[in-house]
């Protein structure tokens, strides 16, 4: 199971800077969303060179989109959209971090994403790699939890989730 599991996620692995542009434009759009909404507003704005640098596009997109949170959302894609095609690499694990200073890194550069869905963002670039979770509601619930009242544990539960994936040669992802 574990390895069909691999196969499969390897195959949506990104092979350049575009397909990573849109795995995090996913994430970005995650944020507040339903899977639904966010599935709707990426099928808007996955070609992206539809958009970029015609900002009133992309706000339209957005409210077409149904989404919700247009002004938050255009401001931060904006901001990351101009950010990343600035030099794609910033947005890499370089080789002397680990993923957990790469994705702390990151966090404080993107506007509008949080720990989790960078996280989000990078199990989506490096599934088989990535040594991080997305600690989400659903894994709050998972392990018994409340994310609102129980939030302070979001890297313990990180924690935790990695090294047993680690036991099990399984993908935290």
């Amino acid at each position: 199971e574990i390895k069909n599991y691999k196969n499969y996620w390897q195959s949506f692995v990104p092979n350049n800077d575009s397909e990573r542009f849109q795995k995090w434009l996913f994430a970005i759009l995650s944020v507040h969303s339903t899977y639904e909404s966010n599935v709707r507003g990426y099928k808007a704005l996955k070609d992206w060179t539809q958009w970029f640098n015609k900002w009133d596009v992309l706000t339209q997109k957005l409210i077409d989109s149904r989404i919700g949170l247009h002004n938050n959302r255009t401001r931060y894609i904006k901001d990351f959209a101009l950010d990343y095609w600035s030099n794609p690499s910033n947005f890499q694990k370089a080789k002397n971090e680990t993923w957990k200073e790469c994705r702390n890194r990151l966090v404080k550069r993107i506007t509008g994403l949080g720990f989790a869905k960078v996280s989000f963002a990078f199990e989506m670039i490096a599934p088989l790699e990535v040594e991080l979770a997305c600690i989400d509601t659903h894994i709050y619930q998972a392990y018994g939890l409340d994310q609102t009242r129980d939030s302070s544990l979001g890297k313990d539960l990180e924690t935790h989730w990695v090294q047993m994936s680690k036991l099990w040669n399984c993908p935290p992802a």
